[in-house]
């Protein structure tokens, strides 16, 4: 009789028991879900800071891009200036040699074309390159046939100092060769004797 009202006993007592476990049963059910959802969660979290830390390191990536390229146009707009400022130098010497000589109308002329240049470095000195970029695309657009024939222009001149580069290499590798084949030429009649 005490089997069967132990039994009895732990029927009434544990209603759980009925919808599928013990209470002990649930507990540890009820922890392993608390476990796996902490777990969830965290990888959740660890994905969320693995993603921050990706498109941090990417906009540092191309921030640092972006800085080096605006460093270099910036030094390449100092060039072109420099570049403007010789030329005015180079055209200044050019107008006071004109103005000795008595040339009056080209020396006005090579006046002129000073002053365009020293402007045009003044212009380019104080404008950003975003601006210059502006500027060209803009003018571009109002004249077209003037824009594309400076570029047309352009790469003709470098062009033809590129060939003019290339002849010079050429000759000057010529010239090394040259005593070579004289030594083959004066060695060729010792063998034919």
């Amino acid at each position: 009789m005490s089997s069967s009202s132990t039994i009895a006993d732990n029927q009434t007592s544990t209603p759980s028991s009925e919808s599928g476990g013990s209470a002990s049963g649930d507990g540890s059910r009820l922890g392993l879900k608390d476990e796996a959802k902490s777990a969830v969660r965290a990888a959740g979290n660890a994905a969320r800071e693995v993603a921050h830390q990706a498109r941090r390191q990417s906009n540092e990536a191309v921030e640092k891009a972006r800085s080096e390229v605006s460093m270099f146009m910036n030094r390449q707009k100092d060039r072109v200036a420099n570049r403007f400022e010789s030329y005015r130098g180079a055209v200044e010497a050019a107008a006071n040699k004109l103005h000795e000589d008595g040339s009056d109308l080209s020396c006005d002329c090579a006046r002129d074309i000073q002053d365009r240049f020293e402007r045009a470095s003044r212009h380019i000195r104080s404008r950003s390159v975003r601006e210059l970029g502006d500027e060209m695309s803009e003018y571009a657009r109002r004249r077209p046939d003037v824009f594309f024939g400076g570029l047309l222009l352009a790469g003709l001149i470098v062009a033809r100092f590129l060939k003019a580069s290339a002849g010079r290499t050429d000759d000057e590798a010529g010239d090394r060769a040259l005593p070579d084949e004289q030594d083959r030429e004066m060695a060729a009649p010792d063998a034919t004797e």
